[in-house]
């Protein structure tokens, strides 16, 4: 048990300790589609779940 705990404390690299803040974006009148919130996060791929392929543009 020693050995593994030796082991995680190694590998343990960082803890979060604070919320990232609150982002925004802007988007055009002419942009249609897009989501009103979209989750951020280095691990979800932002904007990627929110089907960005699926956003259009008008005029």
């Amino acid at each position: 048990m020693r050995e593994i705990l030796g082991i995680a404390r190694e590998e343990f690299y960082v803890i979060g300790t604070v919320l990232e803040e609150q982002g925004y974006g802007i988007v055009s009148d002419r942009m249609h589609n897009v989501v009103r919130s979209m989750p951020e996060s280095h691990i979800y791929n932002t904007p990627a779940p929110t089907n960005p392929e699926q956003y259009f543009q008008t005029g």
